[in-house]
């Protein structure tokens, strides 16, 4: 749990600082007490985050067009739904909602995904689509312990929409 709450916080906090100031800031929030974690998972725990941050195909996630941590509330049919998406990139009429898995290693195939994390997908898809009915919504898990970006399809989606 620790972790994953420090994962969700270096991913909000470091991807507007410099790349070559990221490490030092990056060893200085885990470092606090608060976070709980020992040493050597603080260092694994970085290595990861910077590895994500400095990868190419990763860095669309991390630009000016993208919310970290963005609030979210809807209805969909009559369910409300609330929930907070790690990341989320608006461009181009394309909307892409990325959550970060953080406690276990990817799955082999987007098949293999826990059936919690798609129900939780479908559900911001589903609010997102009423909020942008004319953009595309797409979804994806960032597995960081890859790092793996696994975009989920839409069909294993509709299954799982509420």
């Amino acid at each position: 749990f620790r972790r994953g709450n420090l994962v969700h916080h270096l991913l909000e906090i470091l991807p507007p600082v410099a790349p070559h100031e990221r490490l030092a800031v990056a060893q200085r929030i885990v470092r606090q007490d608060v976070h709980g974690v020992l040493p050597e998972d603080g260092d694994n725990i970085v290595g990861q985050i910077l590895a994500i941050l400095d990868d190419p195909e990763m860095a669309a996630l991390f630009g000016q067009d993208s919310l970290a941590e963005a609030p979210l509330v809807g209805e969909v049919g009559n369910m409300v739904i609330s929930g907070r998406i790690d990341r989320m990139v608006i461009a181009e009429q394309t909307v892409r909602i990325i959550d970060y898995k953080a406690n276990r290693a990817p799955p082999a195939t987007s098949r293999d995904i826990p059936p919690i994390y798609l129900r939780q997908l479908a559900a911001y898809r589903a609010v997102l689509r009423r909020i942008y009915p004319d953009f595309s919504i797409s979804c994806a898990l960032l597995w960081t312990a890859g790092p793996d970006l696994m975009t989920v399809e839409d069909a294993l989606l509709d299954r799982h929409e509420p």
